[in-house]
Parts: C-alpha cells; sequence; structure tokens
C-alpha cells in the first residue's frame, strides 16, 4: 500500500478560457472540480492504476468533507486528522489559446499544536518496512517549515522508502531529510541552491551535494523539455513529445506518482523513468487534475527518447 500525505490539500478549481485577458471581463468556457493536494493527486493516480493506497494529511470544514466524499466514490482509504478552520480552495485558470494555467492558491487554515501530533501519532501508526510513503506539498500556517525533516525521519526509522515533492523553499528547510525520491523543477532546484541553472552541467552540480547528502535519485523537471533523473552511478535525460496541453496541474504529481508506482512493481530504473515522464506528458492532455492510466502510458512510451549518461 502507498501512503501519501497532504498536509495542505484543497479543492482544485480548473477554469478555461479562450484568453486570459487581465483587468477586463473574461467568461469562461468550462469548469472543473477536483479533489486536490499534491499528494492527494498521487494516491487518485494509484488507485486507477491498481495500486491500493492510503491518503492522510489534514483536512477541515465543508470543502474537506467534499474532497473527502470524492475519494470515498473512488474507493480511496482515508485517515485525514481533521482540524478546525477550512480546507482551502485553489483556482486554475487555463487559457485554451496559450495553454498556459496560471494558478490562485490560498493558504489554507492555520494547524494548532494538538493537532500536529495527533496527527503525528496517526501517521507513526500506519508506516510499515519496504513500503513507499509520498510526502507532498506546501505546509499550512502553524507548522514549521523543518516538518518534513520528521515526517522522512519517522518513516525510514520504520524502514519505508519516502519520494518527497515539495518546492525550493521547504527544501531549504529540510536539508537534513534523506528520502529515497525527490523531483524539484528547475526553478525550485534554482531557489535551493540560490542561482539560475543554464545548462544541463550546471544542473548536475546542483544536485550533486543532494546525492552526497544521502538521496538515492533525484528528478528534475523541465517542463516540456522534459527531465533529468539523477543517481550517483548516471544521468537520465529524457526528452518528451510535443503534445496539446489542456492542463498542467498535477504533471508533476503524476511524474512522482508514475516513478513511485513502478518502482513498488520492482521494475527496472530506466522503465521507472519512462513511466514517470509519460505519466506526466498524459496528464497534461487531460481536464482539471486528472491522470494517465497503464494503457495510456504504454501507448506513448516509444515516443520518449532516453539517454543515459
Amino acid at each position: 500500500m502507498i501512503i501519501t500525505v497532504t498536509l495542505n490539500p484543497a479543492v482544485d478549481r480548473t477554469v478555461y478560457l479562450q484568453d486570459l485577458h487581465p483587468g477586463e471581463v473574461n467568461v469562461i468556457v468550462k469548469a472543473v472540480k477536483d479533489p486536490g493536494g499534491k499528494g492527494i493527486n498521487v494516491s487518485r493516480f494509484m488507485k486507477k492504476n491498481g495500486l491500493e493506497t492510503l491518503a492522510m494529511g489534514m483536512m477541515a470544514g465543508v470543502n474537506g468533507h467534499w474532497i473527502q466524499s470524492k475519494l470515498d466514490q473512488l474507493d480511496i482509504a482515508t485517515n485525514f486528522t481533521w482540524i478546525d478552520g477550512e480546507t482551502r480552495t485553489n483556482e486554475k485558470i487555463v487559457s485554451l489559446s496559450t495553454g498556459e494555467t496560471t494558478d490562485l492558491n490560498e493558504k489554507g487554515p492555520s494547524i494548532q499544536e494538538a493537532e500536529i501530533q495527533q496527527f503525528l501519532e496517526t501517521y507513526s501508526a500506519v508506516l510499515q518496512p519496504d513500503q513507499w510513503v509520498v510526502l507532498a506539498g506546501s505546509l499550512p500556517k502553524g507548522i514549521p517549515a523543518s516538518f518534513y525533516t520528521t515526517l522522512v525521519e519517522k518513516a525510514k526509522a520504520k524502514g519505508a522508502k519516502v519520494a518527497l515533492d515539495i518546492n525550493g523553499t521547504l527544501l531549504k528547510e529540510n536539508l537534513n531529510a534523506k528520502p529515497d525520491f525527490i523531483k524539484p523543477n528547475k526553478e525550485e532546484l534554482e531557489a535551493l541552491v540560490g542561482k539560475t541553472l543554464n545548462t544541463i552541467e550546471e544542473i548536475r552540480l546542483a544536485v550533486q551535494p543532494l546525492l552526497s547528502r544521502g538521496i538515492e535519485r533525484v528528478c528534475v523537471s523541465l517542463g516540456a523539455d522534459g527531465s533529468l533523473f539523477f543517481d550517483k552511478d548516471q544521468m537520465i535525460q529524457v526528452c518528451v513529445p510535443k503534445v496539446q496541453v489542456l492542463s498542467t496541474v498535477g504533471a508533476g504529481d503524476s511524474l512522482v506518482a508514475g516513478y513511485v508506482w513502478a518502482m513498488d512493481s520492482h521494475l527496472p530504473v530506466e522503465e521507472c523513468v519512462k513511466i514517470a515522464s509519460a505519466a506526466s506528458v498524459i496528464a497534461v492532455t487531460k481536464e482539471g487534475t486528472d491522470f494517465a492510466t497503464n494503457t495510456e502510458i504504454n501507448k506513448i512510451l516509444p515516443h520518449l527518447h532516453i539517454e543515459s549518461k
């Protein structure tokens, strides 16, 4: 069973416009509403592709109950810590003419110390050796930035494997964490190292300290330019085909989910990399926050270009 942790979940509302005109009246062509948050997205991918998953994290209010009901409909097991306040709503504005997505993300509710301790007790109780745990997304107010280090350490102490998907600022605050896999995009890696990275060689050099501290594999996602996967032995570069973009929401989550899904299936590393990349590509071709099936992944795999260096 794959455990996912989403400490700051959201209702994702994606609206489609033919063109986005700031400061003017914009007519919505279509709107899609999904249960969101990076870990929840990973759980949705897992369930869609036949792996059992347990979604954990913080949940609150009317929005929280709506998310819970949608996950119940998908038959996704949950064990959320219910807190005071209201789970946030995130607006995603997609321009159909350009394919660009503009995110309007709320900060989320404030968390109390007693709620943090309640979550930690629940989290610690479900951890098992050799299972994958996906820790992902932003932190709501009240949870210290270094909290992800605590979660990684608890999982590793139980013999679990950890994928950590957080932004560059949070990565800076969790430099002592040693997950098995992280997936910063190029901008997040730049925020971590404090400088612009213009070439693949500069990216490779920026990743080396992360590998040296004990992280097994680092993926740097490059959007439409594909991704770079690094471990202590090699770099794997993945170039992806051009597709029609309907929403970039969940593309990074799909990459993480595809990688963990393949690793949990004990596939060779190169296969894991290809599946992760294919899952990300397919995600952007779907409306709202939706995910690839195994059949869709298999269809696109021949169109990926993989090079090991």
